[in-house]
Order: structure tokens, then C-alpha cells, then sequence
């Protein structure tokens, strides 16, 4: 059993993070919505194509 599952037997595990891949990962049972971190994570390079693809959605 890794720390991270004996943590989650006592307490709600949140992500305080906007990259997707770490949370899927991790699988907390919530995640926070700080613009500040979708920001950060709109600027990796793994997560470009979703930026990309907002972008035309709104520009139609």
C-alpha cells in the first residue's frame, strides 16, 4: 500500500493541480478549479491540442 492510499483512508484526497495526466494517475476524489492553474496547464505541451481546439470552437 502506497502512502498515498493509506492518506486516502482518513482524509479527502484533492488535486491542486491542472495537469489531467497527474490526476487520472493519482485518481483524488476532487480536484480544485483555480484559473491559475488552468493556466498553467493550457501551457504544457502535452495539453496544446485542447487549447487548439477551444480556440475554433470559440472563433466559430
Amino acid at each position: 500500500m502506497t502512502l498515498l492510499d493509506s492518506l486516502k483512508k482518513y482524509t479527502i484526497v484533492v488535486a491542486d493541480t491542472g495537469d489531467i495526466e497527474a490526476i487520472a494517475k493519482h485518481r483524488p476524489q476532487n480536484a480544485t478549479t483555480n484559473p491559475s492553474l488552468l493556466f498553467h496547464a493550457a501551457q504544457m505541451p502535452t495539453y496544446r491540442h485542447l487549447v487548439e481546439e477551444a480556440s475554433k470552437e470559440i472563433s466559430r
